[in-house]
């Protein structure tokens, strides 16, 4: 299945590149039989603390239990959480003092695959998460920062609205950013993060890394208990690289592309 990439003219503004690193991600061709994309859901699993939510209204009290979709905003109080099942894209937390938009979510079901679009918008604060291995090739999973967009495949991260991306295991993460006033594209291995501002990939300290796989798995595990483990977030997870991830530098035109390793089934090493 040959890979087709999509060129893109010059982008003058940062909030033009999240559009475009996305649609750079999913210029995957394929020849499978499509059906129209459907509405995807994010499952409230567990609530710490005050948060609350909104889908262009007044704002309402936000409790575990409680079905999202695209254009929801979720807002954290400071000491509080929000733990999120987000479909067979995997599970994400609302970390404290957050504010979060769901700008996309959908499954389509193909006849070979399916495929899952994922566009998170970190606007304030910091999330967490993990995708599962498992995902499509044609799949799509992005968070937008302040500086750039992450996309995400078969990796533990955290995102900071400021544009902190860490990877803990997993990976790789594919990070487009403007440094300096030039758009870089920049690859996190397991136990990397890149700062804002940096071009350049820094180790994770041994603390970190534990911290942030520690919390994951908790999410995980409460994602599993509170959701149907056939549909939802609670199936596989094991880490592993993923297929390759496609992107495009709008600046240049040049696609990069991620070595995703091979594939493997249920039952994998962590």
């Amino acid at each position: 299945m040959e890979n087709q990439i999509m060129k893109f003219n010059l982008i003058k503004r940062a909030t033009t590149l999240f559009a475009m690193a996305a649609a750079a991600i999913f210029a995957l061709g394929f020849t499978t039989v499509t059906a129209a994309p459907s509405q995807g859901k994010a499952t409230v699993v567990a609530v710490k603390g005050e948060a609350q939510y909104s889908t262009g209204g007044a704002w309402q009290p936000l409790k575990a239990g409680m079905t999202l979709m695209s254009g929801s905003v979720i807002q954290t109080a400071d000491g509080a959480e929000v733990d999120l099942d987000m479909g067979p894209s995997g599970v994400l937390k609302v970390e404290s003092g957050s504010t979060v938009s769901i700008d996309k979510l959908t499954v389509e079901k193909t006849s070979a695959d399916t495929i899952t679009e994922t566009q998170i918008d970190a606007r304030k604060g910091k999330i967490a998460g993990k995708t599962k291995g498992s995902l499509s090739s044609a799949s799509r999973y992005e968070i937008k920062t302040a500086t750039g967009v992450a996309g995400i495949r078969g990796t533990t991260f955290s995102v900071g609205a400021d544009g902190t991306v860490s990877c803990s295991s997993g990976g790789p993460v594919m990070v487009a950013a403007f440094v300096n006033g030039q758009l870089v594209t920049v690859p996190l291995n397991a136990g990397q993060k890149l700062l804002p501002g940096s071009s350049t990939p820094v180790p994770m300290s041994p603390e970190e890394i534990a911290a942030l796989e520690n919390s994951v798995k908790k999410l995980v595990l409460t994602a599993g208990s509170a959701t149907n483990p056939n549909e939802l977030g609670a199936g596989n997870y094991q880490t592993r690289p993923g297929n390759p991830t496609v992107f495009v530098d709008p600046l240049t035109s040049q696609a990069s592309t991620s070595n995703g390793g091979n594939e493997c089934n249920e039952g994998c090493p962590d």
